[in-house]
């Protein structure tokens, strides 16, 4: 092995780099007038790639570029990479077999976490976690879509990339109104994006905006907040809101810290999870507040009202795993009310809502954990959107008019922008449904489809509908809704199951009774099975009402 090198004048905005999924990882470098501006690992192809990822080089226009990486003597890699006017398979690219029709998914490469949702003049941004050089987690960078509607997405290239700090790691981004940072330089407000550069050791650090989120600026006087002290494994994830009573920011941060000398299942040093919370009057200096246990990763706070009860409200704290706590925080010390709930069950992690968002609303983003494609150039998507609302529910599942022993919950709903893409409905009505007789007048499954329906559960021991070959059960006994392998409680709403189904080409998303519960599963369904039967056990049960709304790809 040695360190092959080609100089490739930059003429063009993209470089085309072979990629092999399985092949030896290889550290390649880009470098100008002597200096290394980009460092990242590669499955570089050795001969035929399986596909092409590509690499931005606009920014070096006119001059050489120097491509290296450590390869055998003999290897002819290096010179299959080829300068481009245009994007890798620009012409076949959102029409490939599996890519997700109304879920976001980057063009080309890895995803995770969602990060930065802001909302800004009437365009939802959406950075995220993104490696563009394989269909592997690595090489983290901040990727960037943006979007009018919440599914019609634009990729705008890479926001951010690693640098002397670090990996790019999860984070979030405010409006910052006031200009209370006095990053704003015209007209437009600024956009502030925090971010954790996961170096040894991991900071946090900030980047802005001047023109409306398009492109981020790294602050010059980063980390503005170092490594927190104490027996720490790990820092990062900040999520920062504005908070109105004390009028300051909050910055909620991921802190793990050491478990003296105990080791978890894998034999590392275990760790107590914390959320930290900082304040700060300019986004800049930060100051320690408080901090709470049982909060893994990437935390989202934020307050909500409480519907239909006029005046009173809550502040959640949500963690990766999607568990949160309502509470009461002013502005130092979050004041769980109780044990911590779950809206999302399966296929869901990372969460985060948008700040700026209009009217109020408090729309929610998941990464839909371990929804792959395989033989894609791409890996991953998005949960749907869902706009989440907190409403005082019973022990038993019913959704009350006042205050009950189990207090405020959230519930999930997808956004309303999603019934823009529905562009053919089947309804049906009182469909008897009998174990061992096929139930007539159901209408015809597709191939996406978001369907609602409600059932009379009658004397059915178990009830739901089979969706393009994966079973939809509720289990009247167990109290359970189960789609695939993810399962979540559910009960019956005064003898009634409500279940809203959306369906796309690597997943089924199943929100119970109006979105008490939430469950996300990965599928990749045979592109012929079509099929959408009921199915009911242990007695007789009435589909009192289906609609099988049909929905065009977001990307045409």
């Amino acid at each position: 092995m040695e360190m092959l090198q080609r100089q490739i004048p930059i003429r063009k905005p993209y470089l085309h780099l072979p990629v092999t999924p399985g092949a030896p990882k290889v550290q390649m470098t880009f470098a100008v007038d002597g200096a290394t501006v980009r460092a990242f690992e590669i499955e570089l192809a050795p001969a035929e790639p399986g596909f092409w990822c590509y690499a931005e080089v606009g920014e070096w226009q006119g001059k050489t570029l120097t491509v290296g990486a450590q390869l055998p003597t003999d290897s002819k890699a290096l010179e299959a990479v080829t300068p481009s006017e245009e994007l890798p398979g620009a012409a076949a690219m959102y029409q490939e077999t599996y890519r997700p029709q109304f879920h976001f998914a980057s063009r080309r490469g890895w995803l995770n976490d969602p990060n930065g949702l802001v909302y800004y003049k009437g365009q939802w941004h959406l950075f995220y976690q993104h490696n563009p050089y394989g269909t592997g987690w690595g090489n983290m960078h901040w990727g960037h879509a943006v979007s009018p509607d919440l599914f019609h997405w634009r990729e705008l290239g890479e926001a951010l990339y690693p640098d002397r700090l670090g990996p790019m790691f999860s984070g979030g981004a405010v409006v910052d109104h006031d200009n209370t940072a006095g990053f704003q330089a015209g007209p437009e407000k600024a956009l502030v994006a925090f971010y954790t550069a996961a170096g040894s050791p991991a900071t946090q650090c900030l980047a802005y905006s001047n023109d409306g989120g398009l492109t981020l600026t790294k602050y010059a006087k980063n980390p503005i907040l170092p490594h927190v002290p104490e027996d720490i494994a790990a820092n990062r994830d900040p999520k920062v809101i504005w908070h109105a009573p004390t009028h300051r920011w909050i910055m909620a941060l991921y802190v793990g810290i050491k478990d003296g000398d105990k080791k978890d299942a894998k034999g590392h040093p275990a760790k107590l999870d914390m959320v930290y919370f900082f304040s700060s009057p300019d986004l800049k200096q930060w100051t320690y507040e408080s901090r709470i246990p049982g909060f893994y990763e990437c935390p989202d706070i934020f307050e909500a009202p409480v519907a239909d009860r006029a005046g009173e409200s809550r502040w959640v704290l949500y963690g990766a795993d999607g568990r949160y706590a309502t509470g009461r925080f002013d502005g130092k010390t979050f004041t769980p009310d109780g044990e911590k709930r779950q809206v999302w069950y399966g296929r869901f992690y990372a969460a985060q809502t948008y700040d700026n968002a209009p009217d109020g609303r408090r729309v929610q983003i998941g990464w839909a954990q371990g929804v792959g494609f395989h033989g894609m150039p791409f890996s991953q998507q998005m949960n749907v959107p869902v706009e989440l609302t907190l409403r005082q529910t019973a022990e038993d599942g019913r959704v009350q008019g006042g205050q009950t022993e189990e207090g405020p919950r959230l519930f999930a709903w997808p956004v309303r922008e999603l019934d823009a893409l529905r562009c053919r409905t089947q309804s049906a009505a009182d469909i008897a449904l009998q174990p061992g007789i096929a139930a007539v007048g159901v209408p015809g499954g597709a191939e996406r489809m978001d369907i609602v329906a409600e059932f009379a559960v009658g004397a059915a021991a178990k009830l739901g509908l089979t969706v393009r070959g994966t079973p939809v059960v509720w289990d009247a006994a167990k109290r359970e809704l189960t789609c695939g392998n993810v399962t979540a409680p559910l009960a019956a709403e005064n003898g009634t199951l409500r279940l809203r189904i959306l369906v796309d080409r690597g997943s089924i998303e199943v929100f119970g009774n109006t979105g008490r519960v939430a469950l996300s599963t990965a599928v990749l369904h045979a592109p012929k099975d079509l099929t959408l039967a009921p199915l009911v056990d242990g007695g007789n049960a009435t589909l009192t009402r289906i609609d099988v709304h049909e929905l065009r790809s977001a990307w045409r």
